[in-house]
């Protein structure tokens, strides 16, 4: 499997997964920013080939994890950023095929590289739903979570 990531890591991203992700910077916690634009994406294509979506994203958390210096009192986690700005989220498709597919891949695999995960630009409904339906959720899996409506934010 090592040869695999790194071949994998070797080889660059396919057209329709390049330029939409920021891998730089840091939250007010020290922790690595991962920033990633759908917007700007042909979703239809991005999201058409579940392998593919997931080759895409293992991609930016390796590139991720190997800008960590694992230095004592360093974190040792992210802050991902997945901006929705632009993007319907009323398509079906692979999208929900896809989500649950990386969502699996990066919790059997990368469970304590996740800090914080922001989702921004959620339609407002949206945002009403899923933030009724973390209660459910254990505190610390919703301690992990942040989604934000358009214009919940500044900058």
């Amino acid at each position: 499997k090592d040869a695999e990531l790194e071949t994998l890591l070797k080889t660059p991203l396919a057209e329709p997964f390049q330029g939409h992700d920021v891998e730089e910077g840091f939250d007010v916690k020290g922790r690595r920013i991962q920033l990633s634009r759908y917007g700007g994406m042909d979703t239809d294509v991005v999201f058409a080939d579940v392998e593919e979506f997931v080759k895409y994203r293992v991609t930016i958390m390796e590139r991720n994890v190997r800008k960590l210096t694992f230095k004592k009192g360093e974190p040792e986690d992210f802050c991902v950023v997945h901006d929705y700005k632009g993007v319907s989220l009323m398509r079906g498709g692979n999208v929900k095929k896809c989500v649950n597919e990386i969502t699996k891949v990066l919790s059997d695999h990368y469970p304590e590289f996740k800090g914080i995960g922001i989702f921004m630009n959620f339609p407002a409904i949206f945002v009403t739903f899923i933030n009724a339906f973390t209660i459910f959720m254990p505190a610390k899996t919703r301690s992990k979570l942040v989604f934000l409506g358009e214009g919940d934010f500044e900058g």
